[in-house]
């Protein structure tokens, strides 16, 4: 959905419901704040923090992208390309 979006209208396509249902019949409605991060770290770096710390306290704080989500959340530097990969499970 985001794809067939301009760049400029990323936070409003955001704010679809379309969005949040789609990810809710996925089984991951909790993934919104990480998708929301993502779409908004050039556009919109403070909301983009602001995304990946509700995702951090919530259950993506618990999961393996944990340490990557901390990351993006305390990313202070507009458009910082923040990379790692998941948690091994043991």
């Amino acid at each position: 959905m985001l794809a067939e979006r301009a760049w400029s209208d990323v936070a409003v396509s955001l704010d679809d419901p379309l969005i949040a249902e789609a990810l809710a019949n996925a089984g991951a409605p909790q993934e919104l704040d990480a998708l929301a991060g993502t779409a908004l770290e050039t556009a919109d770096p403070p909301r983009s923090r602001a995304a990946w710390k509700r995702y951090v306290e919530g259950v993506g704080g618990k999961g393996p992208w944990a340490e990557h989500a901390r990351r993006h959340a305390a990313a202070s530097v507009a458009g910082a390309s923040v990379t790692s990969k998941p948690k091994e499970r043991p």
